[in-house]
């Protein structure tokens, strides 16, 4: 850990989970709000406002059961805010958990904040880092409680972000004819909205507002980096379910997330930790017996790898032309095509599309082409040690569609893209067997016991009657 790291550490030892508090207007609007501080340094208000609810849903929830979900959204909503500092002593004054439930967060702390870690340089690893303490005058968790229902059928709730992972959600539940609402929480993408328009679904949008002083400070000699969004998405789906009045929470978390992106001192370094199969399996373990016992979170898409779920994606166009995956240009509604992110749903679909739709219903020309995509490249299938810190495949996945993709151009007489061309050797010695490794790829089914029965059952199912054909 540099000096200024251990300054901040030292000069601001404590980091506070003060308080929430939750109210429902007159306009049936309902909002959450967390305070957090920093002593020394600043008080933070944090929102997350679930928009217009029904109150008599509203008032039939048992209060404890609101008191807890809402308390859970705060603490994992602090990380954005504990990050400025890294404070060695992480305090709970809402409610006293007990030291299993303590452990739970400091481990989704330490992994969840690993990107954080590793590109500010900090030594986390060490048993003083961070200690999560109660205070002693705090009441106890309320306890596990069940959320009243008022539908008769199974209803679940789709978290849409945009990318081919939503597009391939809705065409699994619209083709199985499953009851399911829409969830987007902003700043959600414009791709993500126009898929909510034309599901023709409920959808509820749901808003989180930052103090304004984090962004000041980001700009100042504090510490900034990457937090567990998705942890933050668990959260916030467990109090939506509880408002909503659904069952499962749904979101495209797939296998690869399961890959580190890098080893540092020896310790993983997973950007996709809180996509991961073992945070969605602890998330849910902890929330079953902590929390809530009938509202679920799950993966739809854990059962697949990215080679299955791009096979999937390019069996219905009707997404083509709106689904943007780009991080970065997300917001602008569009591609920016030149991160790992776009390379890498470019190599997916490149098996399984026509290179024409892919150059021009979604990118404007091949990927492969662009020479300052070189390193990145290398990156993605393992020429080089580390995979870009980014949401991408494995390097299994990746080196596969490439394999695939310069077989059909080989079939076809077809000029290679000149980055396929320049590493084709080095790709063709990554993996001796590659047709072995195309066809486990084709027919591994993974699973998990976070994974709801009817949901396995569903995708075994695409599973059969698509891949397999």
């Amino acid at each position: 850990m540099s000096e200024s790291h251990d300054q901040l550490r030292e000069q601001y030892p404590d980091f506070i989970y003060r308080a929430f508090r939750y109210q429902l207007d007159d306009d049936n609007v309902f909002t959450t709000e967390f305070t957090y501080d920093i002593p020394g340094l600043a008080e933070f208000h944090h929102q997350v406002s679930f928009g217009r609810i029904n109150r008599d849903n509203y008032l039939e929830q048992p209060p404890d059961l609101l008191n807890n979900v809402v308390f859970h959204l705060g603490l994992i909503e602090a990380f954005s805010y504990w990050k400025l500092t890294a404070s060695p002593h992480f305090i709970i004054e809402p409610f006293c958990l007990t030291a299993e439930q303590l452990s739970f967060w400091h481990e989704t702390l330490l992994q969840g904040m690993g990107e954080y870690f590793y590109v500010n340089q900090i030594e986390f690893w060490t048993d003083d880092f961070v200690l999560f303490t109660c205070r002693d005058t705090a009441p106890a968790l309320p306890a596990l409680a069940s959320a009243t229902k008022h539908h008769p059928r199974r209803v679940s709730a789709v978290n849409l972000g945009g990318g081919k992972d939503s597009a391939v959600m809705l065409s699994l539940l619209e083709k199985f004819h499953e009851e399911f609402v829409q969830i987007i929480v902003q700043p959600g993408s414009p791709a993500a909205q126009r898929m909510a328009e034309l599901t023709q679904k409920s959808t509820y949008v749901i808003k989180r507002t930052f103090d304004p002083q984090l962004f000041a400070f980001n700009q100042q000699n504090f510490l900034n980096g990457h937090v567990p969004f998705s942890a933050s998405l668990a959260f916030i789906n467990i109090v939506a379910g509880v408002l909503f009045d659904f069952d499962f929470a749904l979101v495209g978390n797939e296998s690869s997330a399961d890959q580190s992106s890098l080893l540092w001192q020896g310790h993983h370094i997973n950007h996709q930790y809180s996509k991961s199969t073992k945070f969605e399996q602890e998330f849910s373990a902890y929330i079953r017996q902590n929390v809530i016992d009938n509202v679920k979170y799950c993966s739809l898409l854990r059962v697949f790898n990215e080679l299955q779920i791009a096979h999937i994606f390019c069996t219905n166009n009707k997404y083509f032309s709106i689904f943007r995956s780009c991080n970065r240009a997300q917001q602008q509604n569009r591609w920016c095509q030149q991160c790992p992110k776009c390379l890498c749903v470019f190599i997916l679909l490149a098996p399984f599309l026509d290179e024409d739709i892919l150059t021009t219903q979604i990118f404007d020309h091949n990927l492969l082409d662009d020479d300052t995509l070189d390193a990145t490249l290398q990156a993605l299938i393992g020429l080089t040690p580390d995979k870009p810190l980014e949401c991408v495949g494995t390097r299994e996945e990746l080196a596969a569609c490439l394999y695939l993709y310069g077989q059909y151009l080989r079939q076809h007489d077809l000029p290679f893209p000149r980055l396929l061309a320049a590493h084709w050797d080095a790709i063709l010695s990554l993996h001796p067997h590659y047709p072995s490794l195309v066809q486990q790829l084709s027919i591994t089914y993974h699973t998990t016991p976070a994974t709801p029965l009817w949901a396995l059952r569903l995708t075994s199912e695409v599973l059969a009657q698509i891949l397999l054909t």
